[in-house]
């Protein structure tokens, strides 16, 4: 077990602390939780504390993406783990909608006051459920307080949180994702809302294809044909897409792979859009 008695020896000390233990993780799926105890101490610790305030303000003391709805700061990636700042500028009322996280993390409260966290649990845990199947309900209700740390699973955990005042938390997360879209739903009936990529990387990849495929040429064929192998379901299907726009041939070999899509959705568009391809190809002869 580890305590907060020892940590005052400043900011370095804590972050090499932090590092240390990560680098016995292996990065082994499922240990991320182990690391509950030394995130919790890291995050009591007074010099800890007070430095990640003011690292966090100053490197984003000139930018104004500073929102409501806050924002992270990277500190440092290694063995499959990344840590960072999160900082919420604002107080708020509690939200009217869960969002669930994309992969396993670990939220540990830096600031003096105090967050409210609500756990809502789906009740399977696939990675990328059809949006109108999915459904959550309330698990548990957590009040952190400074030095608290809170486990959230990836694989069905979905969160609301809120403060009163603004706050600063260090975030502990793997770097594996369980899940590529960020599924929201209405926090007093669970029911579904709508869904987003679960980072601003797959955003990124989405206006890329689209890039692709109205201003593209015959040297974004293989990059495409690439991310029609991509986890994320919504990318392959994006690529498919922009494939047909720039090499038609090489699109519809692509749609007629993706009739077989593991994932349902997918695999109804394919078989949609084969369809669609077959029945203009004999309208063309």
């Amino acid at each position: 077990m580890y305590h907060s008695e020892g940590l005052n020896m400043g900011h370095e000390a804590d972050l090499d602390t932090l590092r240390n233990g990560l680098s016995y993780i292996e990065n082994a799926a499922g240990k991320l939780r182990s690391l509950l105890p030394l995130t919790e101490s890291i995050a009591a610790g007074n010099a800890c504390s007070g430095f990640f305030s003011a690292y966090f303000r100053e490197h984003h003391a000139r930018r104004r993406s500073l929102g409501g709805v806050g924002n992270t700061l990277q500190i440092f990636e290694e063995n499959g783990y990344s840590v960072a700042l999160g900082i919420e500028v604002g107080g708020r009322s509690r939200p009217s909608e869960v969002s669930s996280v994309p992969q396993d993390m670990i939220f540990a409260l830096l600031s003096d006051c105090s967050v409210h966290i609500e756990v809502f649990r789906s009740s399977d845990e696939a990675q990328d459920v059809p949006m109108e199947n999915s459904v959550v309900a309330h698990h548990c209700t957590r009040v952190l307080r400074r030095g608290q740390a809170l486990f959230i699973d990836g694989a069905r955990d979905h969160v609301l949180t809120w403060s009163d005042t603004p706050y600063v938390s260090l975030v502990v997360t793997r770097q594996t994702m369980v899940r590529h879209l960020a599924l929201r739903h209405d926090s007093i009936t669970g029911t579904p809302l709508y869904a987003t990529a679960a980072s601003q990387h797959l955003s990124r990849l989405q206006h890329a294809c689209n890039y692709m495929a109205h201003f593209g040429d015959a040297e974004m064929v293989p990059p495409l044909q690439e991310l029609t192998r991509h986890p994320a379901h919504f990318i392959r299907w994006k690529a498919a897409e922009a494939l047909l726009n720039l090499d038609f041939d090489a699109g519809r070999r692509i749609v007629d792979k993706l009739r077989s899509d593991p994932h349902p959705h997918i695999a109804d568009a394919a078989r949609l859009a084969w369809t669609q391809l077959q029945h203009a190809n004999i309208a063309c002869h």
